[in-house]
């Protein structure tokens, strides 16, 4: 009987362990899953950011080619 109780327990006890495994797996591709999200993310923004950072490189170019006109205008005006 002894030796019977201590098969249900320890049955019991690896039918725990299996069930915590499996948890941890579930929650590991969670995270493999998160991660590749926000690797995406990151990527998405470093690309627009790129992109924000041309765009405000070619109005700065614009104006300064802008006041170089104005200028040029203005002496002309005087």
């Amino acid at each position: 009987l002894f030796c019977e109780d201590l098969e249900q327990i320890v049955e019991e006890k690896e039918k725990t362990i299996q069930q915590i495994e499996q948890r941890h797996l579930i929650d590991l591709d969670q995270l493999k899953s998160n991660k590749t999200s926000l690797e995406k993310q990151i990527k998405q923004l470093e690309q627009r950011l790129q992109e924000y950072l041309t765009n405000e490189e070619k109005l700065r170019q614009k104006l300064t080619k802008t006041e170089h006109l104005l200028n040029e205008a203005n002496q002309r005006f005087m």
